[in-house]
């Protein structure tokens, strides 16, 4: 079932095949959300192993014993400057959680490079491929058609479109400010995040504006010759079933202390989890809780927090990453481990 919202004014279709021309807003705003067809108790996709357990397999074939990736230390990185995906995020967690109603506060949602891949291409084609809709003009296929494409299998998806405004700040007060948009935004039925951005200086008056996604500008209240918008901005958001993501710090692009919060994800059935600094020295297993307090490892740079969350019969790893300043020292970096990918939370035996 697809939802399509323009300006806070939502129709609902059971089929693409079933599609209802929206009326046309000035906001230039649209907001698209669905849920896949599968049933609560499964069957749920499986993920593949992480990589860096294949070449365990394979070297442990061997005749190796013990395979363990050791810290290394390098000359501390001065951290980068947040991009506007990344200023998304943050926006994006710090409206979740000052929300107030049902869900609120909202948890964190964890920026991840899949679905950061969806969006920033969509983006892209947006500007320079002259059209504003879910649905890609190129290709055809829309938002939850290309999330899968690129490999994403979710088990609830949406997504958030916007145009024509040149800051982070200014693109989440405009999706703040439309009740669909919002929803998506604040949802509890997700996870994960990806944020797309692309300027195209010169943009003409040649813009395709679709505003029922089905890749025609020629419906009643469409426009093939729309204002050139220059900005162009996407929200993606998910939930894989069996991905349990870890925050650090609401997804922050960077702190001045060594003390940070975590949020972690987990099964239902979730009992201990337990973290580490280097995925070698581990804090002792202890009752879950989605929050935790933490201390990360010292000295500047880009700082890496792995966790591990076990019920009766599995253990779910994640990861993420912050850049820590102002404590001097070595930066530490920990080799074969993905954070953004989807080996970071494969399921594993304990």
């Amino acid at each position: 079932m697809y939802r399509i919202t323009l300006a806070g004014t939502a129709v609902a279709y059971a089929s693409s095949a079933m599609k209802s021309a929206l009326p046309f807003s000035l906001f230039g705003l649209f907001a698209l959300v669905t849920s896949t067809a599968v049933s609560a108790s499964g069957p749920f996709p499986t993920l593949p192993p992480p990589l860096v357990d294949q070449w365990e397999v394979a070297l442990r074939a061997l005749g190796a014993e013990e395979l363990v990736s050791e810290p290394v230390a390098l000359v501390p990185e001065a951290p980068p400057v947040a991009t506007f995906e990344e200023q998304i995020a943050e926006l994006v967690n710090i409206e979740r959680a000052s929300c107030t109603g049902s869900g609120c506060p909202a948890p964190p949602l964890k920026l991840i490079a899949l679905l950061t891949g969806v969006a920033d291409e969509h983006s892209g084609s947006m500007a320079l491929y002259d059209y504003f809709s879910h649905c890609d003009f190129v290709t055809g296929l829309g938002a939850f058609e290309r999330m899968i494409a690129a490999g994403y299998v979710y088990y609830f998806a949406g997504e958030n479109i916007a145009a024509g405004n040149s800051t982070p700040a200014a693109t989440m007060a405009q999706w703040m400010g439309s009740a669909a948009h919002r929803a998506n935004i604040l949802s509890t039925g997700f996870r994960e995040l990806g944020v797309g951005y692309f300027r195209q200086n010169g943009d003409l008056s040649n813009l395709d504006l679709d505003t029922n996604s089905d890749c025609d500008c020629s419906d009643a209240g469409e426009s093939c010759s729309y204002i050139g918008l220059t900005h162009y901005w996407t929200q993606v958001f998910g939930m894989r079933n069996s991905v349990y993501p870890l925050v650090i710090a609401d997804e922050k692009h960077q702190t001045a202390t060594g003390a940070v919060d975590l949020y972690v994800y987990g099964p239902a059935s979730a009992v201990e989890m337990r973290f580490s600094n280097d995925r070698v020295n581990w804090s002792g297993w202890q009752s879950f809780a989605n929050d935790a307090a933490w201390s990360l490892g010292g000295g500047n740079g880009l700082r890496t927090v792995f966790s591990e969350v076990r019920n009766a019969t599995t253990v779910y790893r994640a990861c993420d990453r912050i850049w820590r300043t102002g404590a001097g020292g070595t930066e530490l970096f920990v080799d074969g481990f993905d954070c953004d990918g989807a080996a970071a939370w494969s399921v594993i035996d304990p």
